[in-house]
């Protein structure tokens, strides 16, 4: 029986024969009323029929995570329902319910009612943002080819943008830079990212480049180069091109937002792309706000 059939009608019916304690025979129902999962823990509603027992004094609701051996109860009084909270995602529950006189004694356990909660997904966030360089570093960022020697990295306050943005000088495109996850004290590591594959950034450059994204397939690394050229190249290997067009070197500031699994499967449609796991840069320009989403 699903959850959904469990908060809609009585789990179980028990007829107790409660003469001794002087409660009157009666019918008791254990329901899952309502849950309310949380991203850490969640709540379950727990409803049954009330006894017309005249000396009946209340109910005890008992509870755990495996059958007919209960860790924790609640004595609700004359209520004939609560709600439990702090329940573990993924975890079943087990529930039965007894009812006491006013001598405070005790009836059998009714019938067994059980909740398996719910695992709620994370929430995948609108975007991640790698480099918007607003705090003052280059933390993640790696000179990974420092030859001809000369190569310059550094966060500088543009006055256009009125913004940090990061510099790269670069002997022609000789030198390379390479951004990864900037949350490991300043050194670089993969993105690894499994849910967003559409990429955005912004540039300034006045002469030729290459931007590289690196992807993970399931037949290996693959790098989507982009450069400022007014054709594509495409490629079956581990290399694919496009051209962002001869405009992206005319000195101006320019937004790129490219879909990385458009780009790959149309070079290479038998492919799809498992994570994204950083972003290159050779030439000398300006770049900021690389993000993926």
């Amino acid at each position: 029986m699903s959850n959904r059939a469990l908060s809609s009608r009585p789990f179980s019916y028990i007829r107790w024969d409660l003469k001794r304690l002087g409660i009157f025979t009666f019918l008791l129902a254990l329901a899952l009323l309502a849950c309310n999962p949380s991203a850490q823990a969640a709540q379950v509603s727990i409803g049954w029929e009330a006894s017309n027992g005249p000396d009946l004094a209340g109910y005890k609701l008992y509870y755990g995570t495996a059958s007919r051996s209960y860790d924790y109860s609640l004595d609700v009084g004359n209520s004939n329902s609560c709600t439990i909270s702090g329940l573990e995602e993924g975890k079943t529950y087990y529930f039965a319910c007894t009812a006491y006189d006013s001598d405070h004694k005790e009836t059998g356990f009714s019938k067994e009612t059980s909740y398996t909660v719910p695992v709620v997904p994370a929430a995948i966030p609108a975007e991640s943002i790698y480099e918007d360089a607003e705090d003052g570093t280059t933390n993640g960022w790696v000179i990974y080819d420092a030859s001809p020697d000369g190569a310059a990295l550094g966060n500088v306050f543009d006055a256009e943008c009125d913004s940090r943005v990061i510099e790269v000088k670069s002997s022609g495109t000789d030198n390379g830079f390479r951004l990864g996850n900037g949350s490991d004290g300043g050194c670089y590591s993969k993105w690894n990212n499994t849910d967003q594959f559409t990429i955005e950034w912004r540039m300034q450059f006045s002469d030729f480049f290459y931007v590289f994204v690196d992807v993970q397939t399931p037949s290996g690394r693959v790098y989507l180069y982009y450069t400022p050229e007014d054709r594509n190249k495409l490629g079956t290997g581990s290399t694919v091109h496009y051209g962002l067009g001869s405009r992206t070197t005319d000195g101006t500031w320019q937004k790129v937002v490219r879909d990385l699994e458009a780009d790959l499967k149309a070079a290479q449609p038998k492919q799809s792309i498992l994570s994204v796991n950083g972003f290159l840069i050779r030439g000398t320009g300006k770049i900021d706000d690389i993000k993926l989403r």
